[in-house]
């Protein structure tokens, strides 16, 4: 039997009266990233935002943050349009432009954590 969701990841639990399988980690991945992990949020229309095109065939739900390089929380990612499209505009919870720096990017869906960073130059 095969269905339209590849697992990556079984697990057989063998008991005496039972088998159970567990299910394996979502299969969602980053397919573009545009501009290349930095942004410039300066206004001029150019590298002002920046774009993570998901594959997500299981169309699970999907969350992103930005945190700063110490760890505290910066801003949500805004979804586009359908649940294949993340944007970060460089800007905290206060809708001002955050500081020049590293800043890391956390997607989540389902058991699923995709980590990297971003390049913030103004």
């Amino acid at each position: 039997m095969k269905n339209n969701i590849t697992i990556l990841t079984i697990f057989l639990i063998i008991t005496l009266f039972s088998i159970k399988i567990l299910p394996g980690q979502s299969n969602i991945k980053i397919t573009k990233i545009m501009p290349l992990k930095y942004l410039t949020p300066n206004g001029d229309g150019i590298n002002d935002e920046i774009s993570f095109v998901i594959e997500n065939p299981k169309e699970s739900i999907i969350s992103g943050c930005i945190y700063d390089i110490t760890g505290a929380f910066v801003s949500d990612f805004q979804w586009q349009g359908d649940n294949s499209l993340l944007k970060w505009d460089g800007k905290g919870l206060n809708g001002t432009i955050v500081r020049e720096g590293i800043y890391i990017y956390k997607i989540k869906a389902e058991d699923k954590e995709i980590n990297g960073t971003i390049v913030v130059l103004k």
